[in-house]
């Protein structure tokens, strides 16, 4: 949703919800990244992508789009910008060559104390608008900036590179699937542990071989069943203890 109320010469944004911080993404063909630099006032670089502008959308509409509020003067109405987020504020002393100067937005700002408007395409460079924001037409996928001149004899571009960010990758599923657990569920199971040693011949003279079985799980089924069979020979020890009953029986 774009909205703007006009009432004094002052331009009042609506905020949107289809906006978001910083440069429209390549995932964003259409987006308009809108920055707005305030160079030496303080405040830094600020860089929103608007979404959704209808066409023939405006410069101005662009601010409004983003929840800017923007004033213009009484002696050029709101097409000409003195004022973005309220700053410069009629408070605000500002040295320039010529002396302090305070704006009160009532007749065209001097050159060296003023928003200056620039454009600029995908990966271009940025170009000093030759219309005004309220005449001049968004490009979509386009940079719209605002970079404030203060005591300069030139205005500076906004200190932002007009270039699309990359889009996010897709989400990757996380490594090993259930696929993976299976076989190591199985590899365990199937694992042996090492054999027993071979049972002693009891009073009956029987050997327990059967001792010689591994039952531990381990975590290489294929080693641990050979184990097993070397338990498996302790057999022979219970046919020596078969011998020694014999003695017992004598």
């Amino acid at each position: 949703m774009i909205g703007a109320v006009l009432a004094f010469g002052a331009l009042v944004a609506l905020a949107p919800t289809d906006s978001h911080a910083g440069a429209c993404t390549t995932a964003e063909p259409d987006g308009v990244t809108v920055v707005i630099d305030y160079q030496g006032l303080g405040g830094g670089v600020q860089a929103v992508c608007a979404l959704g502008l209808a066409k023939g959308t405006t410069g101005a509409g662009a601010l409004a789009a983003i929840g800017t509020t923007t004033e213009g003067t009484a002696h050029d109405g709101a097409g000409f910008v003195c004022r973005l987020n309220g700053r410069p504020s009629a408070s605000e002393t500002l040295t320039l060559p010529s002396g302090p100067y305070q704006e009160d937005c009532v007749r065209t700002p001097p050159l060296d104390a003023y928003w200056s408007y620039w454009i600029a395409d995908d990966g271009g460079a940025w170009t000093y608008a030759t219309s005004g924001a309220g005449q001049r037409r968004v490009k979509p996928g386009g940079f719209e900036g605002w970079s404030f001149n203060l005591g300069q004899t030139k205005a500076p571009p906004p200190r932002f590179t007009p270039a699309k960010t990359p889009a996010p990758e897709p989400s990757q599923p996380p490594a090993g699937g259930p696929a993976d657990g299976g076989a190591g569920a199985a590899g365990g199971g199937a694992a042996g542990g090492s054999g027993g040693s071979g049972g002693s011949g009891g009073s009956d003279g029987a050997g327990s071989g059967a001792n010689g079985a591994g039952s531990a799980a381990g975590t290489t089924g294929e080693a641990g069943g050979t184990t097993g069979g070397a338990g498996g020979a302790g057999g022979a020890g219970g046919t020596t203890g078969g011998a020694g009953g014999a003695g017992v029986r004598a």
